[in-house]
């Protein structure tokens, strides 16, 4: 004997309108069919406002994504990816989209249902993340790179305040001077540069 059925405890509208996703529903035509509490939150456009409209004329920017997009939903039946997107008094958001190609009964392309979640927060704090971790690679690398420079003056300054007591001729001091003061230049260049780096919190 079969176990009774235990009916859902919601309807699909319910469960429609608690979805945690901006849901859209739009014909083969871009014609918005439903639209969800979420979608009116995300887009700031109401469901009234919205459904009968088309959709490619109200959030979508990316064109060419948005093309290739539709050719894998029609050829896969799913499509994920970023998109961005506009909302209802022009602000801008970087949207992760999940579609799926609605069939009608006879297994023909009917509809396509949208789940689209905000992630421009999210991408923000990555992309600043990513960022930190390349200003703290540099930082690493400059300072390694100060390290080296300043070990390789070290000889030329002390060889060129030997030469400075050993020879004679004036035009020689002279150029043996210039040398050295290049060189300490460069060491006091190099010395700001490190004491930069450890005011950062580099090496």
């Amino acid at each position: 004997m079969d176990a009774p059925k235990t009916p859902l405890p919601l309807s699909f509208e319910e469960i429609f309108a608690a979805a945690p996703d901006a849901v859209v529903v739009h014909d083969l035509n871009d014609v918005v069919l439903a639209w969800n509490p979420m979608a009116e939150k995300l887009y700031c456009w109401t469901a009234d406002e919205i459904i009968g409209r088309a959709i490619t004329k109200i959030f979508y920017l990316d064109t060419e994504p948005r093309t290739e997009a539709v050719e894998t939903l029609y050829d896969q039946g799913t499509w994920e990816g970023v998109l961005r997107q506009v909302d209802r008094n022009g602000d801008e958001y970087l949207v992760q989209v999940r579609q799926q190609l609605h069939r009608d009964a006879t297994g023909q392309p009917a509809a396509v249902i949208s789940f689209n979640t905000d992630i421009t927060k999210e991408r923000k704090i990555e992309d600043a993340a990513e960022r930190a971790h390349h200003v703290q690679s540099s930082s690493i690398l400059a300072g390694g790179f100060a390290h080296e420079l300043n070990n390789a003056l070290a000889p030329i300054m002390l060889s060129a305040a030997m030469l400075k007591r050993s020879i004679e001729d004036e035009k020689s001091k002279n150029m043996v001077s210039m040398i050295e003061k290049c060189a300490t230049k460069g060491a006091a260049l190099i010395a700001d540069l490190l004491s930069f780096e450890r005011g950062k919190g580099g090496s």
